[in-house]
């Protein structure tokens, strides 16, 4: 009988352990399948997050232009109402058409994987007549309206190899940021000089500058 009391101990012994390893097993794949859930929640939330980047950069390059279009067209209105002259009007709306032009060429780059393709279209281009556009654009721009923009060439022209599209998104992008730094009226000086083979653009304001701490995360 002891003997047999012996094997029956052993036997719910096993059982409890086939138990105990089938409720491990059961932890187990439950944990792998949350495991895989969160995974999956966590490469949706960095899609999420991708897209949402994409879309603050987008808003941001698009709103300037944008801005501008809608100031030519409001001065636009404004130009009619007082019947002024045709040529005053029709310089409003050959500014409005190019800045519709640039919200179209910020699309085009947005549908090209990658970095913004180098456009040939508007390549060489005239640094000065580059500088002169965005220093009126700038004049329609709400949050830049308030600068007092010089354009201080060293020559009449400044050839470079470069798209003008995206050289007055930078320059613009620039003088913009200055506004919001100053937070009111400032002087934003755009100055071009040659050095060697290269044509240099300095835009410089009388803001109070980046703070220290801030410098190292800039790019």
């Amino acid at each position: 009988l002891a003997y047999l009391d012996a094997i029956a101990a052993t036997y719910r012994q096993l059982a409890d352990e086939r138990a105990d390893r089938a409720a491990q097993f059961e932890a187990l794949e439950y944990l792998q399948g949350a495991t895989e859930t969160i995974a999956a929640q966590l490469q949706q939330a960095d899609r999420l997050a991708l897209v949402g980047r994409v879309a603050m950069g987008m808003a941001h390059e698009i709103g300037g232009p944008l801005a501008i279009l809608t100031g030519y067209l409001e001065r636009l209105e404004t130009l009619e109402r007082a019947d002024a002259p045709l040529d005053k009007r029709l310089h409003c709306i050959d500014q409005a058409r190019h800045a519709a032009d640039r919200i179209h060429a910020l699309l085009s780059d947005l549908a090209q994987p990658g970095l913004p393709q180098a456009r040939a279209v508007d390549r060489p281009c005239d640094l000065a007549a580059v500088a002169l556009r965005v220093a009126a654009q700038a004049e329609q721009h709400p949050r830049a309206a308030q600068l007092a923009i010089v354009v201080d060439a060293a020559d009449p022209q400044h050839a470079a190899d470069a798209s003008a599209s995206h050289m007055e998104q930078v320059m613009l992008n620039l003088l913009v940021n200055a506004a919001d730094a100053m937070r009111g009226p400032g002087q934003v000086v755009i100055r071009l000089a040659r050095e060697a083979d290269w044509q240099v653009v300095h835009v410089d304001d009388d803001g109070p500058g980046i703070d220290t701490a801030q410098r190292e995360r800039v790019f």
